[in-house]
């Protein structure tokens, strides 16, 4: 991590604060796991890297601990990068089971359709690259299509708590086309990649809770493959 990067940072955002910027330089440093879990956030090391004061690096590093990315371990007098646990990654899946659901049920009840083309394409993409075993960019794709989903139930109040809940998801999310490497013949793969079709299928019916049902139904089969696994933290 390099002033360099936080100069490149504040090209793209040049109104955003400095404890934004370490936030954001941090954030996908743990996700791309360049910073691995158990590591140690150096705040001296940083701050000279960045040249910058620690206080932006303290209030960043308070809001990753807020979204459970780092924790703070008092005895040993620092921030860490979290490990994962499997709790953590239910509890997301939980949370986003309700939250799709009842955004695919808004969208056929009251006819928000105006996104269904675009989420076709999406879904479509998403066969294909677990088709043609092009693991990285699923990750992208399945985020995609499903922030376009709960976008389409035009509840602001939804879908802003939903983006709040993505960052957290992406951790997960990242690390997933290495099970997927690891793991290609796994039973659920083969269902999962044809259920973004699915769940656009019954949004089409015009059947509010068949469509519903089939986002549920899907993140029932991501719950189960992620629990399939023999490591303690699921990457999904």
């Amino acid at each position: 991590m390099t002033a360099e990067k936080l100069n490149e940072y504040f090209e793209q955002h040049p109104f955003d604060s400095l404890s934004k910027a370490v936030f954001s330089l941090l954030y996908t440093a743990i996700i791309q796991n360049v910073l691995a879990p158990g590591t140690k956030i150096n705040m001296s090391q940083l701050s000279n890297e960045l040249n910058i004061s620690r206080s932006p690096i303290q209030d960043a590093c308070k809001e990753l601990e807020a979204i459970r990315f780092l924790e703070y371990i008092p005895e040993k007098k620092g921030y860490f990068v979290s490990t994962f646990k499997t709790i953590d990654m239910q509890h997301v899946y939980d949370a986003r089971k309700m939250f799709e659901s009842k955004a695919a049920f808004y969208c056929v009840q009251y006819h928000y359709f105006e996104n269904l083309e675009q989420m076709i394409r999406l879904a479509e993409a998403f066969k294909s690259a677990f088709l043609s075993k092009n693991y990285v960019i699923i990750s992208e794709l399945d985020i995609a299509f499903h922030e376009l989903l709960v976008k389409s139930s035009h509840n602001p109040y939804l879908v802003k708590s939903y983006a709040d809940m993505v960052k957290i998801w992406r951790r997960f999310s990242a690390f997933s086309h290495n099970f997927f490497e690891a793991n290609p013949d796994n039973p659920y793969i083969n269902a999962l990649m044809y259920e973004h079709i699915s769940i656009c299928n019954a949004i089409q019916t015009g059947i509010a809770r068949l469509a519903e049902t089939a986002v549920e139904s899907h993140l029932d089969t991501v719950m189960n493959l992620s629990l399939l696994q023999r490591t303690e933290w699921s990457p999904f």
